[in-house]
């Protein structure tokens, strides 16, 4: 059985027509807790009584002058000669079909609107939060929802702890703290996201609703870190093969040694996945892991070659010296500054304080 459902307000003087979407069970919008692991999708349905009922529209009476006063949208669209502002002066009243926002969203919002507490949810899921935070962006209600976005945003965040792989959901939850000025939360995910990332973000994937500007930020990063560990073992490998350094080296052992250092830096190569061995892009590796790599990869330190029945010509790696590529890896990482990383979200504001969308 298909039916219309209505939710009506004081004064309400503007009726939005939604079309139902497939979507989670209703806790949502009757304030209960959701399950953020509830993957199960079914249409949207009500129990009215004994009945079980799909609801093919949604229709809600809202006020219009809490409309105009809490979006620039409603108020160019009703408090102008637009259409609907002419319909409405001339008939108090005025239907605006919204066939493509998500219902359940949207009387989230027009809760919080009205003061209407009893059906504004305590908390609610990434996918539902995102469907809020879209409305939202669509029609300038920021000041209004910020307060309860953040709250459910804090309390996603204390489920979910740190990241430590790069999914769609990290870029949702940077779109939705950018979205609502979460500056701390902004720096830690985007910091998150220059770590974990194991390719660069395609600016032109239209699911991805962060501004260009963000996502070249996150990109640069994590390039500029691959290509200064490859930068490290290539200087590191001419500085072995100058011909002052040959030159320098008169005993067999050390030359030797500089053939042994050469071949461990191409072996080094090889494992961080770097230079000739590198993937496009350095697909499939993260900033995370080349640290962690760095950490584990095979080093020379210590190795000692000496000649027969030659008294006192031993030569070896010494730690933290010049042929130690290990140490001078570890160097690079620290100039790095990994941990100080993360977008400032005062640098992708323009200077009036809003937004910008590219």
């Amino acid at each position: 059985m298909s039916l219309q459902s209505s939710q009506s307000l004081p004064k309400g003087d503007v009726e939005l027509v939604l079309a139902a979407k497939e979507t989670k069970d209703l806790a949502q919008v009757q304030g209960q807790e959701a399950s953020p692991t509830n993957e199960e999708v079914r249409p949207a349905a009500y129990n009215i009584g004994p009945l079980n009922v799909e609801v093919a529209r949604f229709k809600l009476r809202v006020s219009s002058s809490k409309l105009i006063a809490s979006s620039d949208y409603f108020k160019a669209m009703l408090d102008s000669s637009f259409r609907e502002g002419t319909e409405l002066k001339e008939k108090d009243f005025v239907t605006i079909e919204l066939l493509e926002d998500d219902p359940l969203a949207m009387m989230i919002i027009l809760a919080i609107l009205h003061g209407n507490h009893v059906q504004v949810p305590k908390k609610i899921d990434l996918p539902m939060l995102n469907k809020v935070a879209i409305i939202v962006d669509k029609y300038q209600w920021h000041e209004l929802i910020t307060p309860h976005a953040t709250s459910y945003f804090d309390s996603l965040m204390n489920v979910h702890g740190p990241w430590k792989s790069f999914d769609k959901d990290l870029l949702i939850y940077l779109w939705i703290a950018w979205l609502f000025g979460m500056k701390d939360h902004f720096e830690t995910l985007s910091k998150a996201a220059q770590h974990e990332a194991t390719s660069s973000i395609d600016f032109t994937d239209e699911r991805i609703r962060l501004p260009v500007r963000v996502l070249k930020a996150i990109n640069e990063q994590r390039t500029i870190a691959f290509q200064k560990i490859e930068k490290t073992i290539a200087n590191f490998k001419t500085q072995m093969l100058t011909v002052d350094n040959m030159k320098s080296q008169k005993l067999k052992q050390s030359k030797m040694l500089v053939s042994m250092v050469l071949g461990n830096a191409m072996f080094c190569s090889q494992e961080l996945q770097l230079g000739d061995f590198a993937l496009p892009d350095y697909a499939g590796s993260s900033v995370r892991l080349l640290r962690e790599g760095i950490d584990v990869v095979q080093t020379a330190n210590g190795l000692m070659i000496k000649a027969k029945k030659e008294a006192d010509t031993s030569r070896y790696i010494q730690d933290g010296g010049r042929w130690d590529l290990n140490y001078k890896l570890e160097e690079a990482i620290k100039a790095l500054n990994m941990d100080g990383w993360g977008l400032n979200f005062d640098d992708f504001k323009n200077i009036s304080g809003r937004i910008l969308l590219v």
